[in-house]
């Protein structure tokens, strides 16, 4: 670690708000058009229920529905044109049940209807979105620096803020050389500074059961709640994820993680997930204790579940390279 000199990493993040704000609505005008799509194909594919309706005015409200359905955009509908789409599915609605015909046919067209609306009240017009400036971030290894970065913990809203009783914890991170910090930052356009956005608790481990064996472990992850927004904070982890990956590596460590099971970011099955990004995760069990000194005969904060005599449940990581993905 002492001769260690990690590089500092910086990356563009596109924050295309209105992009995004189209890529939502295609999606809310997708739901529409197939709620509509089961709807008549329950309907006149029920020959009972359909024939004793009026075949020709249902097709006419359906044909209005889906003509209002398909201007759908950053500035349509208003509330009064919402409120006009709205009417239309009443009155589709209304025409279907003044038969009493075919009750199973009815409850499921009632399900249909409910979503038709709940999903069109979800539709609201922005006209003024704008492109949100490139979010610029760098990742780095903390100072260990009692005047910078002492004060994590609250640049985070986490426990090791000094309000907490776990405050101690910072203290005994600045002394212990083997644990670390990874820092991501946001850079402030308007002062020309940096502001951390997240980090990541770190300490290195041996196996209990291959003392050859060493880890650099990842206790757990921290989000400001300024850069939580779910695609921003995505960028953020997987970032500081990687940027980890790779010192790893390079101190010749495997590098793992303890499950995020609280906190505002999700764990990292979900997060992946969530954001369609290929990264094959496995699940182990692993007996670890904590490398480095101890300030006192008292355990650490951190040493809590590495106590060595059991296994905790860890995360392997693995990225696929572009050909292993694609296949």
């Amino acid at each position: 670690l002492d001769n260690y000199k990690p590089q500092i990493v910086e990356s563009n993040f596109k924050v295309t708000a209105k992009k995004d704000y189209e890529n939502k609505l295609f999606k809310q005008k997708s739901k529409l058009f197939d709620t509509i799509n089961k709807l008549e194909h329950l309907l006149f594919a029920t020959t009972s229920f359909i024939s004793s309706l009026d075949k020709n005015k249902i097709k006419k409200l359906f044909d209005e529905l889906k003509e209002m359905i398909s201007k759908i955009s950053l500035d349509y509908p208003s509330d009064h044109e919402k409120r006009k789409i709205l009417d239309t599915i009443r009155k589709l609605e209304k025409s279907i049940f003044e038969t009493k015909d075919n009750k199973d046919t009815k409850e499921k067209t009632t399900k249909l209807f409910k979503t038709l609306s709940q999903t069109l009240k979800l539709i609201k017009v922005n006209t003024k979105i704008k492109a949100r400036p490139d979010i610029t971030v760098r990742v780095r290894p903390w100072q260990r620096s009692v005047l910078t970065e002492f004060n994590l913990g609250s640049k985070v809203e986490c426990c090791l803020s000094p309000s907490s009783p776990q405050f101690i914890a910072i203290i005994e991170r600045l002394i212990d050389q083997a644990m670390l910090v990874n820092i991501i930052e946001v850079k402030n356009i308007q002062n020309n500074s940096w502001e951390i956005a997240g980090l990541n608790w770190l300490f290195i481990a041996q196996s209990s059961d291959d003392t050859n064996k060493l880890y650099l472990v990842a206790n757990f992850y921290e989000n400001s709640g300024k850069y939580s927004e779910k695609k921003a904070q995505f960028f953020l982890m997987d970032t500081l994820t990687k940027y980890t990956m790779k010192m790893a590596k390079d101190l010749g460590l495997d590098y793992i993680v303890r499950p995020l099971k609280y906190g505002r970011i999700p764990d990292f099955p979900e997060l992946y997930e969530n954001n369609h990004e290929k990264c094959n995760i496995l699940e182990v069990e692993l007996k670890l204790k904590k490398v480095g000194g101890y300030l006192t005969s008292k355990d650490y904060y951190i040493a809590s579940i590495t106590p060595g005599n059991y296994p905790f449940t860890f995360y392997q990581l693995h990225f696929p390279t572009k050909n292993q993905a694609e296949n």
